[in-house]
């Protein structure tokens, strides 16, 4: 059942948290956001946004557009992992417009990485000093632990939309099916020692992602710079993912193209899509 709040502008489904229905209407409220639908239980928030532009790309409602769950029974990250939430992770997803089909090229290259500083930036300001990590290209690591995923997708018929799902780990850890990301999960509340509530988060954290997604037509080559700074992954031996085989080499770090820059055993080489681990030494912890 759905129950419109507000007007038109924010809904919901069953009953969410009222916490997160206070955030959205300060983020809709200040015009960081144009519309929201909050749901208390739903698959993903990423599917839930597709099957909205699929549907009604006609009446979609005003961009950003922000799906916010409590729950999320079926989420899904890259490669087609699984990665469900509870009432301790926080996960939404942003539609936003990819209309100018000269901008679309610079979005494809720079979102994920955009999404990733403006969750670190956030996250910085907000705990300092805590020192957050990017590993390339779409997860935000603290103290050595995985703790926020970026999924990027797009519906092919309609590209003029650009659907961007985050995940943070705020007071649990979710089990993920990937045994390297589980192994290396971490939430915030374990790092900085006392509880956070997720809701509290969410505007600031919303306005910052945009934020830094807005930087790419102005400045991509700044925001690349400033992930280098905060690059996990440069100067490490990884494995990569190319044609379908893995290979090894030493992250060189991040180009201005914003591919990762890799010294193989035939020279360097750039990878713009794909996936890239640290190589585990035998003293790093199971």
């Amino acid at each position: 059942m759905t129950e419109q709040t507000d007007g038109p502008m924010i809904a919901v489904m069953g009953c969410p948290d009222p916490d997160g229905l206070l955030a959205a209407k300060r983020l809709q409220e200040s015009q960081v956001i144009g519309s929201a639908i909050l749901y208390e239980s739903v698959d993903s928030t990423n599917t839930a946004a597709l099957a909205e532009i699929k549907s009604q790309c006609e009446h979609l409602g005003s961009l950003p557009r922000l799906l916010v769950a409590d729950r999320q029974v079926s989420g899904r990250g890259r490669h087609g992992r699984r990665w469900d939430s509870d009432g301790g992770t926080l996960t939404f997803t942003l539609v936003i417009s990819n209309e100018d089909p000269e901008h679309r090229e610079a979005m494809g290259r720079y979102c994920s990485l955009a999404v990733g500083v403006g969750i670190s930036r956030f996250l910085e300001y907000e705990f300092s000093p805590l020192k957050t990590s990017v590993k390339w290209p779409n997860d935000v690591y603290l103290a050595g632990g995985k703790l926020a995923g970026i999924l990027l997708e797009l519906d092919g018929r309609h590209p003029e939309y650009l659907v961007i799902g985050v995940g943070m780990n705020i007071g649990s850890v979710p089990e993920l099916t990937d045994t390297n990301a589980r192994q290396s999960a971490t939430g915030l509340t374990q790092v900085i020692g006392r509880k956070v509530e997720r809701y509290h988060l969410l505007d600031g954290l919303v306005e910052s992602i945009l934020e830094a997604v807005d930087e790419i037509s102005d400045d991509p080559i700044a925001l690349v710079r400033e992930l280098r700074d905060r690059c996990l992954l440069t100067g490490e031996k990884i494995e990569y993912q190319q044609d379908g085989s893995m290979y090894s080499g030493l992250c060189l770090g991040i180009s201005e193209g914003g591919g990762l820059r890799i010294a193989s055993t035939d020279g360097e080489i750039e990878i713009t899509s794909g996936e890239a681990m640290r190589v585990r030494r035998h003293n790093d912890n199971p």
